[in-house]
């Protein structure tokens, strides 16, 4: 049942990445001299062999940098952008799904430790 359920929440993830990538597209190629947001990369399928816990840890530093970015970094020009507001709501998004993720990797983690006392 939590593999169905984060599933659903890295599908959710990477559709608000995705809207996020657009907005800041659109941002980038108004004002090319003022600093592009942070790039926040899609969580893919675990292949063989591939450490899933680093992929996290990247996406939870590209998290903490856009978030810097929408809270302080941005100038007054781009904030008038009309893509602005998508930038910012696809991030709360982006953000809100992360916690879910955390949330369920947290709750099974408690799980298979009980399971295994």
């Amino acid at each position: 049942m939590i593999r169905l359920r984060l599933r659903v929440m890295v599908a959710g993830y990477n559709q608000a990445v995705a809207e996020y990538t657009l907005a800041r597209l659109e941002i980038t190629s108004a004002h090319p001299r003022i600093a592009p947001p942070p790039i926040i990369d899609r969580l893919g399928s675990v292949a063989g062999g591939v450490d899933p816990y680093r992929a996290w840890r990247a996406a939870i530093r590209q998290l903490r940098a856009a978030d810097t970015y929408i809270r302080v970094g941005a100038g007054a020009v781009v904030r008038r952008h009309s893509a602005w507001s998508r930038l910012a709501g696809a991030f709360g998004a982006v953000r809100q799904y992360a916690a879910g993720i955390e949330t369920l990797h947290a709750s099974g983690t408690r799980r298979r430790r009980r399971r295994s006392s």
